[in-house]
């Protein structure tokens, strides 16, 4: 019984960080900022929440009355699934720079990156 409340518990400690974090990154983003802000927290709000999941487990499992044995196998998944969690946040958070990194193009800002490479193909003929 003490297991099931541990995890429940670690469970509803990362879903409120996670909403925690939804509102900071809401409210601080405001003007030149917030067009990148909300970028990188659409692209990268999910797979935050589930590095933040994966970490709630894996401090909450000590606290748990399961045997030894199986909490090192379980330690073991939760720290492969933090590996999979922080690779799958680092991809989507370079998609997310990329994005924004195309979006304000190569110093023509009202086309973007392509209006850019059109304008230097001009240029060079």
């Amino acid at each position: 019984m003490r297991t099931a409340v541990v995890l429940v518990a670690a469970a509803v400690a990362a879903a409120i960080a996670g909403w925690a974090s939804d509102v900071i990154i809401r409210h601080s983003a405001r003007g030149r900022r917030k067009a990148t802000l909300t970028t990188v927290h659409r692209m990268c709000h999910r797979p935050w929440t589930a590095v933040i999941f994966v970490v709630a487990l894996l401090v909450a499992l000590p606290l748990t009355d399961l045997p030894r044995t199986v909490v090192d196998d379980v330690r073991h998944i939760l720290v492969l699934a933090l590996i999979v969690t922080g690779a799958w946040l680092c991809v989507k958070l370079l998609f997310a720079f990329e994005e924004i990194a195309f979006r304000q193009g190569r110093g023509d800002r009202s086309g973007g990156w392509v209006a850019g490479l059109r304008s230097l193909r001009a240029h060079r003929r």
